[in-house]
């Protein structure tokens, strides 16, 4: 019986480099999602922040019809003080119920997406530094609307209303973004699929012109196989790559002991 010449640790380095490229997948993969969450938590936000610019404003006009007059009747103070009212209870479920939330997600994405390899690519870099200017315009949004929350002029509403069309604008961006991204990511499936199979018939090919074809079995009782990345459903958004692309094009339900296992036992029937 021929002696295997490659030895446990040779391998171990085999697998390990099909692990490698498995696991480049799962973190593209899951960068990807990430991104779809935080744009669905964006697209929530939208039209609460729309609703909050329309009661700033209607307050505005209030307080200052309000304030201009020198005898105000009862019903305009109480037609001023209603909006104020109604500001301050839709400034507190905008800060609470989304724009705090949000800025905590975004900050959640930015310190996973910074873990991952695609940060080093020019769209990982390009939605990071988005996110930070995002982040930066909802506290913005939040500081500005609680310090002239008492008296509101025109500049102030314009100055809100900037901000959401800046907010509006990144939020685009980080769409076109994640288009690109997706279609990226289909092209990195498909080489990173090419090459772990690649790797796996040349791991046949060395280990076939090692032994014998004759009762000669490789030792996998010494190999340690990689695990296999679990099955995800989540799919956010239309964009978003779903698990059944990810599962169809092979890279997680390939399974390499079966594949070389496959490969001996056709060559052994020869």
């Amino acid at each position: 019986m021929n002696k295997p010449a490659l030895t446990v640790h040779e391998w171990q380095d085999q697998l390990s480099r099909l692990r490698e490229c498995s696991d480049q997948v799962e973190a593209e993969h899951n960068a990807q999602i990430l991104l779809a969450e935080i744009l669905l938590r964006i697209r929530s936000s939208d039209n609460s922040i729309k609703g909050f610019i329309e009661v700033y404003s209607e307050m505005a006009s209030k307080k200052q019809a309000y304030d201009k007059r020198w005898f105000p009747s009862s019903d305009e103070k109480t037609a001023a003080d209603t909006a104020v009212g109604r500001f301050k209870e839709r400034q507190q479920i905008l800060n609470n119920e989304h724009l705090l939330p949000l800025s905590t997600s975004l900050s959640s994405f930015e310190g996973a997406f910074a873990t991952t390899s695609i940060c080093d690519t020019s769209n990982g870099i390009l939605i990071i530094e988005t996110i930070k200017e995002f982040t930066k315009l909802i506290q913005d949004l939040r500081d500005y609307t609680e310090k002239h929350s008492d008296r509101i002029v025109d500049e102030h509403i314009k100055e809100v209303e900037m901000l959401k069309g800046r907010m509006t604008s990144l939020k685009e961006d980080l769409e076109n973004i994640e288009f690109k991204a997706h279609e990226q990511q289909e092209e990195a499936h498909k080489q990173a699929e090419e090459e772990t199979r690649r790797k796996a018939e040349e791991a046949i090919r060395q280990a076939k012109s090692s032994y014998s074809l004759r009762g000669s079995e490789i030792p996998f009782n010494s190999i340690e196989t990689f695990p296999l990345p679990e099955e995800t459903s989540s799919n956010p958004t239309n964009s978003s790559t779903s698990s059944s692309n990810i599962n169809s094009n092979g890279i997680y339900s390939m399974k390499t002991k079966d594949l070389i296992d496959a490969e001996f036992e056709m060559s052994s029937s020869q």
